[in-house]
């Protein structure tokens, strides 16, 4: 199978847009990372940390910030990205790992040690439907008993296509994120319409009980964006 997390880097090659829409808080980093480490506290409990398509690890860093974490793994395709993990992240993390790797290909590597947290943050949305359940059911197997996924994505609504989903969304981008130019909207335009595929709460919660994972809580809700933590489905029940 194909991991397409790759794609997003025809758009952002340079990280300058991705740090502009960081900076200006137009993906509701502060508000998401905020909600989520507030569930993830107590810090004393996560000693390892995998980060897939972690980018330049600005969302953990928000999330980690003031803590210091034994282990963070960060992993992308993107070499740019990987390159700032060490600026972004050394006050949070004793040991920082980057992996140059396809989240797939990273996820089917025997390891001996589950994480404490596995972090997916906006990446699992640029697979398709029919490849996320593989995924995810990848990302099962690497959980123990007191393992938790954080799942950030954008999540359409209930009976909502794909196609009205992104006009709403490129609607509230045209209007509201107005630092950006107009040659700016056009490249996120045609890198949500070519490379984001958000789920429906149906096709969400179909999904995470075939992997047999179960919510843990909802951290964080807006019209475009979603943060939930789960454990496996065996540990919880």
């Amino acid at each position: 199978m194909e991991d397409i997390t790759n794609y997003e880097f025809t758009v952002f090659d340079e990280w300058s847009l991705y740090d502009q829409i960081i900076e200006r808080n137009y993906m509701k980093h502060v508000e998401i990372s905020a909600a989520v480490r507030q569930d993830l506290s107590p810090p004393s409990q996560i000693a390892e940390v995998w980060d897939l398509g972690c980018g330049c690890g600005s969302m953990a860093a928000k999330i980690l910030s003031g803590w210091s974490v034994p282990k963070y793994t960060g992993v992308d395709v993107s070499q740019a990205g990987l390159a700032r993990i060490n600026t972004n992240l050394s006050s949070s993390a004793s040991e920082l790992c980057a992996e140059s790797s396809e989240i797939v290909s990273f996820l089917e590597r025997p390891v001996s040690i589950c994480p404490s947290v596995i972090l997916a943050s906006f990446s699992l949305h640029h697979f398709p439907m029919d490849e996320i359940e593989k995924v995810l059911e990848l990302i099962v197997k690497h959980m123990d008993a007191k393992s938790r996924l954080v799942w950030i994505d954008p999540v359409r609504q209930s009976h909502e296509s794909r196609e009205e989903f992104n006009r709403r969304f490129l609607l509230e981008i045209s209007e509201s994120w107005t630092s950006l130019t107009p040659e700016q909207i056009l490249e996120v335009d045609e890198h949500i319409t070519q490379y984001d595929f958000p789920l429906d709460p149906i096709e969400r919660e179909r999904l995470i009980s075939l992997a047999g994972l179960h919510g843990q809580s909802v951290s964080y809700r807006d019209p475009f964006f979603t943060a939930e933590i789960f454990t496996r489905a065996s540990a919880a029940e």
